[in-house]
């Protein structure tokens, strides 16, 4: 299994939700946009990526 620096995951986490590699926590950014918005985007990153 690998491992990844927290600080990198949440860069890209942030970038895949938002579009944006800085601004606001990943808890912040979901409490906006809520679970399902989450959920669309989260599918839509990885259908673009190939991972579904």
């Amino acid at each position: 299994m690998r491992e990844y620096p927290m600080g990198k995951v949440m860069n890209s986490l942030r970038l895949a939700l938002t579009g944006a590699a800085s601004g606001l926590g990943i808890a912040a950014i979901l409490g906006f946009i809520g679970r399902r918005e989450f959920a669309r985007r989260m599918t839509y990153v990885a259908e673009r990526l190939g991972r579904i």
